[in-house]
């Protein structure tokens, strides 16, 4: 199909400008639009009415990607005032008038009405299009089309029509098949990220959930990277709430452009202008509150445009839906704060960052300030009585002002917490290093004032380096559980040996990996096939080397049971732990074993 890009020159207003300053018909298009299905003018073009013949496009390539909604034949003067946007226009040019004033103003009518096409069949009443028709075309940013063969308008309506009624039947489908998918995460009890990360698969976009402080609680990235999609977030989030209207006001999607634009204005000029940012595509943002009852909790953004045939909007609203019905059915409805911290410590002990300005482009729009602060990582331990999280957090936040806190608690043992603490700097401030221990033991003391619960805090000064914190976060998380001390509180730094630290860094290493399975191999098999703790075992007898009693102690064991259990590991695998070198092995063998695998 041959196609003529000439590019429009010395263009007056374009028809794309007119749309941006308002039309009566504009949304209409945009709702056509809003579906990843639509049929487009390239789509027609290859149909088998047109397939075979001789076509030419007048216009840029990506105005074949417009969508067309109808086909309209437009041989009488008044077509333009009866259509309602998105129709590709048919005529043999009869009745177009004989002036070239009259057919200019024709065309302006159509691209007044958001017309698709126009398609010109030459021969009938034409031999080649006219000079001031093409002219008008570009001018009001109307695609023409030129047919050099005689076709059958009516079969080509027929073809339309068909291709038409098939992307409904396709949407209808994928709307049910959306609606379906989330009400059985609903029914299920879904958690929030995993409702995230199925939104975001069924949109192609990626997906971000806000607090009613504009802090990010989750985000399911896709392809983009999550510094470049969280970049400035709050700034920007508060820059749309002055725009769209506060928390609690869209009960629909709206969707926002670059440049302020709102609803179909900013559709439009995404998807005309090509507008796209930072490679990722069309710069949209299109978002809705999570609300129920009532209560508002915040706000669901998708960014881009969604190429799905349920639409995007469709499946933004059923997943801030199934999102407002996992609040009402948690345990602690009223606040996002604990998969905020979850989140943000999780991505610290994965490493699922590029490069350190990413670290603090998502950890601060999660509210965790990194910029000219002093930082620390910390594992909470604690026995006895259970401590919330929360608990914690208030008493830190007033020990110290203006201080940034993270915490989670370790899915595998609810009473180990990792957190991170941000504080500012100050030029008559010491260092957080210095005196982070006396203000710890106070909160532990007014914590368990009264009880039996016993803490151990386990403390790891990172300066200010994003990547120290990163590592430290990791080292406690990786930390093999040691017994609790007989005193009540306790506040110790992080061990630092070079061993530790060369262990840390080496333990993603194949060579590493395959060192641990060829060496510890028979006792992890044998522990899951007998449900077994010869592995835990092996640890006390490491970590005691100069008292079985201790060891025995330490796994609740009588000295018999231990030393049965010593005879089973030696014939397993074939060493003497009496033997210096064999148990320096395994015990390189064990610190590099990661803690899942125990």
């Amino acid at each position: 199909m041959p196609q003529s890009l000439v590019p429009p020159k010395n263009q007056p207003p374009s028809r794309r400008g007119a749309l941006l300053n308002g039309s009566d018909n504009l949304q209409s298009t945009v709702n056509d639009w809003e579906y990843g299905a639509f049929l487009t003018i390239r789509d027609v073009l290859e149909t088998p009415t047109l397939s075979g013949a001789r076509v030419e496009a007048l216009c840029a390539p990506r105005d074949l990607d417009r969508p067309v909604r109808w086909v309209h034949i437009a041989d009488a003067v008044r077509t333009g005032e009866l259509l309602v946007g998105g129709e590709l226009l048919l005529t043999t040019g009869i009745a177009w008038g004989d002036t070239a004033d009259q057919r200019t103003e024709m065309i302006a009518t159509f691209a007044g009405h958001n017309a698709a096409a126009l398609l010109i069949e030459l021969g009938s009443q034409w031999q080649e299009v006219p000079t001031d028709v093409v002219t008008a075309c570009r001018a009001y940013d109307l695609p023409l089309i030129v047919l050099f063969d005689e076709v059958k308008f009516t079969e080509l309506t027929e073809n339309v029509h068909t291709l038409l009624l098939n992307n409904k039947i396709t949407q209808v489908t994928e709307i049910h098949f959306v609606t379906e998918s989330f009400n059985s995460l609903i029914i299920n009890g879904a958690p929030t990220m995993q409702i995230l990360d199925h939104a975001s698969r069924l949109l192609g976009c990626p997906v971000v959930l806000e607090d009613l402080s504009h802090q990010v609680v989750g985000y399911s990235e896709g392809h983009m990277v999550p510094s470049v999609l969280l970049a400035n977030w709050s700034e920007q989030s508060r820059n749309w709430s002055t725009t769209i209207g506060t928390y609690g006001s869209l009960i629909q999607c709206v969707t926002v452009g670059a440049g302020g634009e709102t609803g179909a204005k900013a559709v439009v000029k995404a998807l005309t202008e090509d507008v796209v940012s930072h490679g990722y595509g069309a710069n949209l943002w299109t978002m809705i509150d999570i609300q129920a009852r009532g209560t508002v909790w915040g706000r669901l953004f998708y960014f881009g445009r969604s190429t799905s045939a349920a639409g995007g909007d469709h499946i933004l609203s059923q997943a801030a839906t199934a999102l407002a019905m996992e609040r009402l059915g948690s345990t602690n409805p009223y606040s996002w704060v604990d998969l905020i911290e979850k989140t943000a410590i999780e991505r610290l002990v994965h490493n699922r960052y590029t490069s350190v300005d990413g670290v603090k482009e998502v950890l601060s729009a999660s509210g965790f300030r990194m910029n000219n602060r002093e930082m620390m990582a910390l594992k909470i331990e604690h026995s006895g009585r259970y401590v919330e999280p929360t608990s914690f957090r208030k008493h830190i936040k007033k020990a110290f002002p203006n201080s940034d806190f993270l915490a989670t608690t370790v899915e595998t043992d609810p009473r180990v917490i990792i957190a991170a603490l941000s504080v500012p700097i100050t030029e008559n401030t010491p260092p957080l290093s210095a005196t982070i221990a006396g203000h710890l033991r106070h909160i532990a003391e007014t914590i368990i004032a009264g009880t039996d619960t016993k803490i151990r805090i386990t403390t790891a000064a990172a300066g200010t380096g994003t990547l120290e914190l990163s590592a430290l976060i990791r080292q406690l998380f990786q930390q093999e559980q040691q017994p609790m001390p007989r005193a009540a509180i306790t506040v110790v730094p992080l061990s630092r040996t070079p061993v530790e630290y060369l262990l840390l860094h080496l333990r993603d290493d194949v060579r590493i990996q395959e060192y641990v399975a060829t060496t510890l191999e028979p006792l992890l098999v044998h522990d899951h096939k007998n449900s077994g703790d010869l592995i835990d075992t092996l640890h006390a007898v490491i970590a005691n080397p100069t008292s079985r009693t201790a060891a025995a102690e330490q796994l609740h064991l009588s000295r018999t049971a231990l030393y049965s259990r010593i005879a089973t590991i030696e014939r397993l695998l074939g060493v003497d732990l009496a033997d210096g070198d064999a148990v320096f092995a395994i015990s390189l063998a064990l610190r590099s074993l990661p803690p899942q695998s125990n």
